[in-house]
Parts: structure tokens; sequence; C-alpha cells
């Protein structure tokens, strides 16, 4: 068995971070073992770990692209974070300042600032059941806190 061929059966064979399909793997065992020996025009075992190594090297590549994407994400985030807290202030120090001024006063209330995010948490809109089940049910104004009626008989009996 080569060097080369050799290094393709100790790769890793994780399912969830293997670049190279179970099928893939499975010819590649195959030039390692019962076709070891055997040499087509662009295709032997040799061949088949040095292709191994290109796609380890593209899938290490994208898994640095991934990071550096993710670390860029959180960059962005933490300055949109820092905006929004900014713009924030600047709109409670402009009311301030916009007392006695109608126009600018109600071009500051027009302005809906986003909320900010909670770190970590994951934006999510509530389904129509659970929108169903937030609040209490109303009480139809026919019913009181106190059910059943009051019988008067007469007048004298009422002012009891």
């Amino acid at each position: 068995m080569t060097t080369a061929a050799a290094s393709i059966s100790q790769l890793p064979h994780s399912a969830e971070a293997d670049p190279i399909a179970a099928p893939l793997r499975e010819v590649i065992a195959v030039f390692n073992d019962d076709l070891q020996n055997v040499r087509f025009p662009d295709v032997d075992a040799a061949v088949l770990a040095d292709d191994v190594k290109v796609v380890e090297g593209a899938a290490a590549e994208v898994a640095r692209a991934e990071a550096a994407l993710e670390a860029a994400r959180r960059v962005l985030d933490d300055a949109q974070d820092a905006l929004l807290s900014r713009a924030s202030r600047a709109v409670a120090y402009g009311r301030v300042f916009a007392i006695g001024n109608d126009a600018l006063m109600a071009r500051l209330d027009g302005i809906l600032l986003p909320r900010p995010r909670v770190r970590g948490a994951v934006p999510s809109l509530p389904t129509t059941e659970q929108a169903k089940r937030r609040g209490r049910k109303s009480t139809p104004p026919s019913e009181t806190l106190f059910a059943g009626p009051t019988l008067v008989e007469d007048e004298a009996a009422a002012a009891e």
C-alpha cells in the first residue's frame, strides 16, 4: 500500500464534518483494499488520495471562511446594537430639546426604533395557537363576579 493510499483510510469518518460522502469513501476503500495494486490511466489509490487532500483542504478553507463570516456577523450585530443604543439616547435628548416645538416633537414621536436584541435569543413570531392562549378570556357583560340572581319580592324587603 502506498503512503498516500494509507492516509485515506486514516481519515476521520464523522458524518457531520466529513466533506467526503460515504459512497466516495467506499470507492476509496475498494482502491485501498481489493484494487490497491491496480492502476488505471487516471485513477488509482494514490490519485484518489490526492483528490481527498484537495477536498479536505477546500473543506478547511470553507470552515475558516464560515468562522470569519460568523465573527464578522457578531461585529456587525455589536455595531448595530451600539447604533441603536445611541439613537435611542439621541431621540430622548431630542424630545427634551423639542419641548415647545410641536413640529419637532411630532417628528421625533414618529420615529419607531426597533427593539434591542436579546443576546443569544433567536427571534420568533408567535404562532396563532400561542397568540390565542395569551391573555385572559373576557367576561361577557351580562355575567358578574358573583353568580346567581337576587330576588326581591317587595320593596320593604329590599330596603332592609
